[in-house]
């Protein structure tokens, strides 16, 4: 029997449900998950194994016209992923489909030559039938070389198992490419920058969570627990008093929640010093950026 493997990456515009599809592809909590934009900063890769396929997902920030820096670098992860893949999920959020904006980003897909295109329509548990068939029919008259179009809802799993089942017929033969135990490429370090970057999302309104950028400053990994130094960084102060909140409240609320989910996710004991720092214009600074582990 031949084995399968292969990189399939997952894009589309902020907040189209990528994140949410990619763990139920993956049947695992691996990804932040928000309604608010721009959640995904960097591309993480996610592994699902089965007996004669080897599926590599990439999940991408959401594609963003903006002109900051870090835009720049959002974009890039974008275009990096399309071009490190063999096929590409389209995630259109059924909901608000931006057909002008999604067009944009479909025409970047196919420059990349060579690519099997899913097309993704998201969110239909929030749609009545009789305005899904009308726009399933205009992506399929406006876009006629898109391998296939899949109705789904990545937040209740309709139809996830279908679109599985079409990313094995289109998988191309190749050997395993990652030990069968392994879920993702990224390290503990990240993963739980991302607990703690997901607990602010959750109890910040508005932009602030995404003016934060979390740095892990030390990390030990023992047999039965795990011991992180974070360092928090916002633009100015009045952000600093904000992430610590009356009487050190929100930050304490932070850790518990950041703690219990890396608990949870990890199966150790977890200990967290975390700080909250002032770094002015950190979008804006190439070193900061750099510093932080982004690629300008």
């Amino acid at each position: 029997m031949s084995f399968h493997s292969g990189y399939i990456a997952i894009i589309g515009l902020p907040n189209a449900g990528k994140s949410t599809l990619l763990n139920r592809l993956l049947d695992k909590e691996l990804c932040i998950v928000s309604n608010k934009p721009q959640t995904t900063r960097n591309s993480i890769l996610g592994i699902r194994n089965f007996e004669d396929h080897q599926m590599i997902f990439i999940d991408s920030p959401g594609w963003y016209e903006g002109k900051l820096k870090v835009d720049s670098f959002y974009r890039e992860q974008v275009t990096q992923t399309i071009q490190d893949a063999d096929i590409v999920i389209f995630v259109l959020d059924g909901t608000q489909p931006q057909f002008k904006q999604n067009k944009n980003l479909i025409n970047l897909v196919r420059s990349s030559k060579n690519k099997e295109i899913i097309l993704v329509f998201n969110k239909i548990d929030r749609l009545k039938q009789a305005k899904m068939i009308p726009l399933l029919s205009q992506i399929a008259e406006d876009h006629p070389d898109l391998s296939e179009i899949v109705p789904c809802s990545a937040r209740d799993g309709h139809n996830v198992d279908v679109l599985l089942d079409i990313i094995k017929s289109k998988i191309p033969e190749g050997p395993e490419l990652y030990p069968d135990d392994m879920y993702t490429d990224k390290s503990p370090s990240f993963l739980m920058s991302e607990f703690l970057r997901e607990a602010y999302i959750k109890f910040l309104d508005e932009e602030l969570p995404f003016v934060l950028a979390v740095v892990v400053e030390d990390f030990k990994d023992f047999d039965t627990r795990m011991e992180f130094r974070i360092s928090v960084y916002v633009e100015r102060a009045g952000q600093k008093a904000i992430l610590i909140g009356p009487g050190g409240a929100l930050i304490h609320q932070i850790k518990r929640d950041s703690i219990m989910r890396a608990r949870k996710f990890f199966s150790k004991k977890i200990v967290l010093d975390m700080w909250i720092k002032v770094k002015p214009n950190w979008r804006q600074s190439e070193s900061i950026l750099k510093q932080i582990g982004y690629k300008i």
